[in-house]
């Protein structure tokens, strides 16, 4: 609810050729704001970091950002390059981050800033690789089941580490792909 009210009150009496720049500036500054808290609260109180919508307003600006435009390069081989690197990042964080990675704050940028370079960039590569993979069938039911498929995690694990203890990685696979068919 803060999100839409605030973005509303930001631009209820401009003028339309200068909504696009009170957007982005309020963007940036709620964005600033919130990622510091973020960091900040990771490192006191970090399941309230995780969980405090405040702290994640940050990747909402960056999406709001990405929709709002005008932050790529109008070259094709630079846009397909900012995708590499988006799904470079999105890759390094899956496999680096454990249970010892303090999240969000920091650690959030990565992956976070991931999805926005692939975001303003697919627009101007949009035959690239990355593209097309990221619009096959099985990316978009993914991406489609995305939420659902987070919310059944969860329970899943949980419920398996308490009745089988540790997990190999075989396991986790078959973990994974439970809570995808739950999805």
């Amino acid at each position: 609810m803060f999100w839409p009210l605030l973005l509303f009150l930001v631009v209820r009496d401009c003028p339309p050729v200068q909504i696009r720049k009170r957007l982005a500036t309020t963007l940036i500054v709620a964005g600033f704001l919130s990622l510091l808290l973020s960091i900040y609260l990771t490192f006191h109180n970090q399941p309230w970091a995780f969980f405090n919508p405040f702290t994640r307003v940050w990747e909402f600006a960056l999406g709001a950002l990405a929709y709002l435009g005008g932050l790529t390069d109008n070259r094709r081989r630079t846009s397909e390059l900012l995708q590499w690197l988006g799904l470079f990042a999105l890759t390094s964080a899956a496999c680096s981050f454990d249970n010892y990675t303090r999240f969000p704050g920091f650690a959030a940028v990565i992956p976070t800033l991931g999805i926005f370079a692939i975001l303003i960039s697919s627009v101007k590569a949009a035959q690239s690789v990355v593209t097309r993979v990221l619009e096959s069938p099985a990316m978009r039911l993914c991406g489609e089941l995305s939420y659902a498929w987070y919310l059944w995690h969860w329970p899943v694990f949980v419920l398996a580490r308490s009745i089988f203890g540790a997990e190999s990685i075989a396991s986790r696979v078959m973990l994974i792909g439970l809570s995808f068919a739950l999805a």
